[in-house]
């Protein structure tokens, strides 16, 4: 297991965007993220990084297109 870059898909409530979480890491890559208990306060920030991920995203994607 190590933290590393991984698609959360429901994982934290969250979808469609990639962060360090903790990864189960096998020959075929990433196959298992691991969603361990955060208090509120974590939470709260775990939720603002994510925001902030998105915003970065959208702003790369209209560039591009």
């Amino acid at each position: 297991v190590l933290t590393v870059s991984s698609r959360l898909e429901g994982e934290y409530g969250q979808e469609d965007v990639y962060i360090g979480v903790p990864t189960k890491i096998n020959r075929q890559g990433a196959v298992e993220v691991f969603e361990i208990p955060l208090n509120d306060e974590e939470k709260t920030l775990f939720t603002r990084s994510v925001g902030i991920l998105k915003e970065m995203q959208n702003k790369i994607s209209h560039l591009i297109a």
